[in-house]
């Protein structure tokens, strides 16, 4: 890690109304986190550095981390104690149904902060999702016509037909939401491991809400329809449980990571960031492993229905 990243720590473990602004910035210069209080709220803020001047690019109302119970009860979480790490923050609060801590990290590339969260359930609660939802600092416009949209560009793996669709891990293609206005960029891009069991799933919305928004993070669905998925009304996580009866709900850490992007980019054209992104980590790897292009080049008809069924 470079030894001249400026990571400004003003605050360690001190309540809302206490807490001063805490600023986390990559060694370029060019992206910075603030954690911020206003009044009994304590909220984040990600900017980018646009011609000399730093930009709001996401923003929350108090930490970006939200709880849904199965009563269909949404918990914001607030947070309560910032402290530095070795090249980032941690944030720790509370959910009232449980605790979560959020631990945003430098990277090597110039423009990515890597989030990794975990929340810990309240006994006896019942959890429907998990996530960490951000919203897009530049707005919208008030016009929606085929020339000139709410935001110059906006794209996610599937269409939503719903307002409650979410994009489930298992139809991760090219899994990210992207959102751009101006020359502001920023995507949310999950890091995905074989060892995290949670139901995963991405989410945005353009047109619902005041400002536009993103979100990932554990949460369950269900299909309906020809290639739909909702978010399950009933189901939430598995989590990493404690073994236990079968009719009793106890405390459960649930796990998820993501890359937040965050950039000044040509206009309309900030989604060349993610496509190379996601080429260079997911898609050249997969690409080689590839049976049938790799090991049949010349005759890729050769793989047998038991290659495809395994695959499958």
């Amino acid at each position: 890690m470079n030894t001249r990243v400026a990571i400004l720590i003003s605050a360690l473990t001190l309540s809302a109304s206490q807490l001063r602004a805490t600023t986390l910035e990559t060694p370029n210069g060019l992206l910075r986190l603030e954690v911020n209080s206003e009044g009994q709220e304590v909220h984040e803020r990600i900017s980018i550095k646009e011609s000399g001047i730093w930009t709001p690019a996401l923003s929350t109302g108090n930490a970006a981390t939200r709880v849904t119970t199965t009563e269909n009860s949404v918990h914001p979480c607030s947070i309560t104690q910032v402290s530095p790490v070795d090249g980032g923050l941690v944030l720790h609060g509370d959910c009232s149904v449980g605790s979560f801590e959020q631990r945003i990290l430098l990277t090597s590339e110039p423009d990515v902060f890597l989030v990794e969260v975990k929340f810990l359930s309240n006994p006896e609660v019942k959890i429907r999702s998990v996530e960490d939802r951000y919203e897009f600092a530049p707005g919208r416009r008030t016009t929606d016509t085929p020339s000139s949209g709410p935001v110059d560009f906006v794209w996610s793996q599937d269409i939503k037909n719903e307002a409650g669709d979410i994009f489930p891990n298992w139809t991760f293609k090219s899994p990210a939401v992207m959102l751009q206005q101006g020359k502001v960029f920023t995507a949310l891009m999950p890091e995905l491991s074989d060892r995290l069991q949670e139901p995963l799933a991405l989410d945005l919305d353009v047109t619902s809400d005041p400002l536009p928004w993103l979100s990932y993070g554990a949460m369950a669905s269900q299909p309906y329809g020809h290639s739909y998925f909702r978010r399950s009304p009933d189901a939430g996580p598995r989590g990493i449980a404690d073994t236990v009866a079968a009719d009793r709900i106890v405390a459960e850490t649930i796990q998820y990571r993501y890359s937040i992007v965050a950039s000044t980019q040509p206009e309309k054209l900030g989604y060349r960031r993610v496509v190379r992104r996601l080429w260079d980590q997911e898609g050249h790897t997969e690409f080689l492993r590839s049976a049938d292009l790799q090991q049949n080049v010349l005759r890729p008809q050769l793989v047998t229905f038991d290659d495809w069924r395994s695959d499958t």
